[in-house]
């Protein structure tokens, strides 16, 4: 097995894996090692441990990270365009028919 670079640039021996040890954790979330033992420590990230070794399930990670994601407003952003894209169609449609 050789190292490969995935498309979100962890550096795995297989580019494949759905599983992460600490270091590819790391990487993948940009954040150094002692953090991603931290948040273990803290149980504020999902983790499994097999033979004493802290594993994380990649979709498992992407799921916590789709959980902490903070519009600007607090407004979860499906919501925030949501309303955005009404707000533009109802001032261009309120432009348009001031113009007849």
């Amino acid at each position: 097995m050789k190292n490969e670079t995935s498309n979100n640039g962890i550096r795995m021996q297989d580019s494949t894996a759905t599983v992460l040890t600490v270091t590819e954790a790391a990487e993948f979330l940009r954040v150094s090692q002692s953090i991603i033992r931290r948040l273990i420590r803290e149980k504020r990230i999902p983790y499994f441990q097999i033979e004493g070794r802290y594993l994380f399930h990649l979709p498992a990670l992407e799921a916590w990270i789709s959980q902490k994601i903070v519009t600007a407003e607090g407004v979860p952003s499906s919501e925030k365009a949501h309303e955005t894209a009404n707000s533009i169609w109802n001032r261009q449609k309120g432009a348009s028919d001031g113009n007849h």
